[in-house]
């Protein structure tokens, strides 16, 4: 298995791609995240109409409903940068899991991110669903009732919980959802298996490491806690999703 090293952001969104993405990495690399995820979430309703669309040309069986993974050029300067590919799936039932799983872009991805929206999707995602990272939509609170045995379960297998501090800088409706959930996690699991990253959408938005491990603070963090958050925590997340990977590929063939 790779070494991954340095400080973890599993959350530069997408849209960085086309918003100079180079001197995005750059600056993150000089800040000392060597390890960095490419973001790229599926919303459920997207995929109900790419399957709807499937049926009317009779191709459904060919049709790839996740895209494939953004290809990132090795940038110059930064030989250390790992640059790893996310997939987050938001959805409200279990029964599109089963189609996404089948994806050969799927398999692709090195993490995955499960972002439910509905009790039913939660308590899918705590007992069947083999993702890397919890996470949640911070313009909204969540849709579903948090237990402290359904959050041990994750941590038991090995999920880990996100909490994005971008999104908290950029708006004061996300920035109390954001904490608001942040503390629902320390009430719940005393604050197990967080791990914090940036959820950017620019430049604007980074903060340093040490800026971070403060932000950390106001999310219910112990100052070990934080640290861990962007450093130990991120490691074991790309450990897992090795794990988990090769599982899959072994269920399905």
């Amino acid at each position: 298995m790779e070494s991954v090293k340095g400080y973890f952001d599993y959350n530069v969104t997408d849209k960085c791609i086309s918003n100079n993405f180079e001197n995005i990495a750059k600056q993150l690399y000089d800040f000392g995240y060597h390890t960095i995820a490419i973001n790229q979430t599926i919303d459920e309703s997207l995929l109900e109409e790419s399957i709807s669309e499937g049926k009317k040309k009779k191709k459904i069986e060919r049709q790839d409903i996740v895209p494939s993974p953004i290809d990132a050029k090795i940038i110059k300067g930064c030989d250390k940068l790992k640059i790893l590919n996310r997939l987050t799936i938001s959805f409200t039932t279990q029964d599109i899991i089963n189609r996404i799983i089948k994806s050969p872009n799927y398999r692709k991805y090195h993490i995955i991110a499960a972002q439910p929206e509905s009790q039913q999707a939660f308590q899918f995602t705590c007992t069947n669903f083999e993702a890397d990272i919890f996470t949640f939509n911070p313009s909204t609170k969540p849709n579903y009732k948090m237990q402290r045995k359904l959050y041990y379960l994750l941590v038991e297998r090995g999920v880990h919980f996100e909490i994005m501090y971008g999104p908290a800088i950029e708006d004061s409706t996300k920035r109390k959802n954001i904490i608001a959930t942040a503390h629902m996690y320390h009430s719940f699991g005393k604050s197990r298996n967080i791990i914090i990253s940036s959820g950017i959408t620019n430049s604007f938005l980074i903060r340093n490491p040490y800026d971070v491990i403060n932000l950390g603070l106001l999310f219910g963090l112990s100052d070990g806690q934080a640290k861990d958050a962007i450093q130990n925590n991120g490691r074991n997340v790309y450990m897992h999703g090795s794990t988990v990977l090769e599982f899959v590929c072994w269920k399905l063939y």
